[in-house]
Formats: C-alpha cells, structure tokens, sequence
C-alpha cells in the first residue's frame, strides 16, 4: 500500500459504488454495476468521450486477474483498488500501472481468477470476456 495517498484514495467506495474515474479530481464516470460490467462500459464511455485513459485515475471496489487486465488494455496508468487480489497485482506490476490498494487478498474466488492465466495479455482477456466464456458469479473472498 502506498503511504502517500491522495484524498480519493483515503477512502472506500461507498453507497453501492462500484467504480469511479477522475480527471483531474473531477469525477466523469462512476458505477454501480458488479462483476466486470463497470470496466465494459467504462470503456465505451472513454472511447466515445475521446479520454485518454493514461490521463485519468480508476478507483475500483475489486479487482482480480481480469479487471487487472482489462483496466491495463484501456492504457491506465494509475489506479487505487479497495480490495485486491495478489494475481491482480502481478498484472499492474507487468505493465507498469501504478496501484494502490487498502486490502490485498491471495484471491478473489471468481472464475475469471482461475480462467485468466498470468500468461495471458489484455487483449486475450477481453477477447474470452467480450465472447461470453466467462459468466459473473458472486464475489468471495478468500
């Protein structure tokens, strides 16, 4: 965990926040959403709105392999995650994504935990989520 955290990364998301996304501490997109749906269309919203996503800072609730991935192929840069699994982390470490993090777990029991490998690219974890063969499942923490 980072020792010299901002104001936005003080706090846990609250209130049935899922995901949040600032520029320049401005909020522009926030979610309710589960699973991975908040980082889908997160995603669509970037592209339609022209952000670049480098620019912006991510603050998610939960993080594993696969939000890990998906949020490396968006091309951010930084992020602050409530709860994160080890697997995740190794993601942001491989592609140099400065993450912090309150809580860091060994895994979150998802099937996308075990589906997406450490081998695997962003590009190869969206294309096995984008193509359904994955499915949300409830979130528990191991």
């Amino acid at each position: 965990m980072n020792s010299n955290k901002t104001n936005i990364e003080r706090s846990t998301l609250a209130d049935g926040m899922s995901l949040r996304v600032y520029s320049d501490r401005n909020i522009i997109f926030e979610s309710r959403g589960k699973w991975l749906y908040p980082l889908l269309e997160l995603e669509d919203y970037i592209d339609d709105n022209n952000y670049n996503a480098a620019s912006l800072f991510l603050h998610d609730k939960i993080a594993g392999r696969a939000a890990a991935s998906l949020i490396s192929g968006m091309g951010f840069k930084s992020c602050y995650i409530d709860t994160l699994s080890k697997g995740a982390l190794e993601v942001f470490n491989r592609h140099n994504i400065k993450c912090s993090y309150s809580v860091l777990v060994n895994k979150i029991e998802c099937m996308t935990e075990d589906i997406v490998t450490p081998e695997m690219n962003p590009d190869q974890v969206y294309t096995i989520i984008k193509k359904g063969q994955v499915f949300q499942k409830d979130l528990i923490l191991k």
